[in-house]
């Protein structure tokens, strides 16, 4: 049996064993976009409070392959989390033609 997405990308997992039986409510993989990046940071509370959705952000991967990377906010936290007291931060950025990878350390200004 074949198997086709409704997206292109690269395939991170396979969710599937071989002769399982699946059906259309559960998903087989998990691909990857590679035209944009997730990015996820924590920062203190009282920053946090300055920042909204649509604000802009400049990036720099820690490796230093790739500096300059401008993203934008997508959602801030509304509360701490538990391990690094921080409100978490989501942005999107990007991918640069594949330089920018999942799990990469950068640093970032709001």
């Amino acid at each position: 049996v074949t198997l086709s997405a409704p997206i292109s990308g690269t395939i991170q997992t396979i969710d599937l064993s071989l002769g399982e039986v699946i059906d259309s409510e559960h998903g087989a993989m998990t691909i990857l976009d590679p035209s944009s990046l997730v990015i996820q940071c924590f920062v203190r509370p009282e920053v946090a409070s300055r920042i909204a959705p649509q604000d802009r952000f400049v990036s720099t991967l820690e490796s230093n392959e790739l500096s300059g990377v401008e993203g934008v906010v997508t959602s801030v936290g509304v509360s701490t989390e538990d391990r690094t007291r921080k409100v978490p931060i989501l942005g999107l950025i990007s991918s640069q033609r594949g330089t920018l990878r999942a799990g990469a350390a950068f640093t970032g200004i709001i």
